[in-house]
């Protein structure tokens, strides 16, 4: 059975959509890293930091060096236990 040409392009309209989703989540599941950790660039001067892909870009740019920091930080020691209340 042969669709009619409207509904033949709106089925390839459709697929098409749904590959730049596809391609957009597997772009965007690299930052962080597969490591967890977030990879930046700050600027000498005037202070802007930019997260970059490493995936896409090994280094920073010139004039910026290079910030990693981690989605999650390493946990801390316990605290020592207050008195209650009276």
């Amino acid at each position: 059975m042969r669709l009619p040409h409207k509904g033949r392009a709106l089925t390839i309209t459709s697929f098409a959509a749904v590959g730049v989703l596809v391609a957009g989540s597997i772009a965007w599941a690299a930052i962080p890293d597969a490591n967890g950790i977030i990879h930046g660039c700050y600027a000498k001067s005037g202070g802007s930091v930019k997260v970059i892909d490493t995936a896409k870009l090994k280094t920073c740019p010139t004039g910026y060096l290079p910030l990693d920091w981690n989605q999650q930080g390493i946990p801390g020691t316990d605290g020592t236990n207050g008195t209650n209340g009276t």
